[in-house]
């Protein structure tokens, strides 16, 4: 509604993008290092760790450079996002973005038009399944976070068990069985 509202008072659709990728880098020069505070006590705590599993006493690592690439790489992000959902909303008519607050949607025929009153199956099923089949980009892009989750959950467990395991067979990493100097 706001979007309509600005393009009635005579913003074109290129003011709106500015006004997107303003208020989104804004949120992101604050937000970001606040997360990189956070990040960096964690980081500390887990390579500390990591170093007395190993053995390895006095190695630093610097975050600094680090932290400046990510930061720079989510500014960039944030830009590029910012500037698609601003052309996004800059072709939204404002009569159209006032009256219903998204731009129309394009009604597709459902597939089990019919089957809703004939199933055998139980309404929560049906249901789901008509929302599935609705949006198919929204369940695309919600199983595609799924399966990246499990894969970071199950590489994340892995490597945490690899490294408690690292103290009783520090030759298979390449030490030798005696401490590190």
């Amino acid at each position: 509604k706001l979007t309509g509202i600005l393009k009635t008072l005579g913003f074109t659709p290129r003011d709106i993008i500015f006004i997107y990728v303003i208020h989104y880098f804004l949120l992101a020069i604050v937000f970001i290092p606040v997360g990189f505070i956070g990040t960096y006590y964690i980081l500390h705590l887990i390579i500390e760790s990591l170093r007395r599993t190993i053995g390895a006493i006095g190695i630093g690592l610097p975050l600094t450079p680090v932290f400046s690439m990510t930061f720079c790489l989510l500014l960039l992000t944030v830009f590029f996002a910012s500037t698609a959902a601003g052309l996004k909303s800059g072709k939204i008519k404002p009569a159209e973005a006032i009256r219903y607050g998204a731009p129309g949607r394009n009604e597709h025929p459902w597939v089990f038009k019919g089957m809703l009153e004939k199933s055998f199956l139980p309404l929560l099923l049906m249901v789901g399944l008509r929302f599935t089949m609705e949006n198919r980009r929204r369940t695309m892009v919600s199983f595609a976070v799924l399966l990246s989750t499990v894969f970071i959950l199950s590489f994340s467990v892995n490597i945490s068990s690899s490294l408690a395991a690292l103290k009783n067979n520090k030759a298979a990493w390449g030490f030798e069985n005696g401490d590190i100097q």
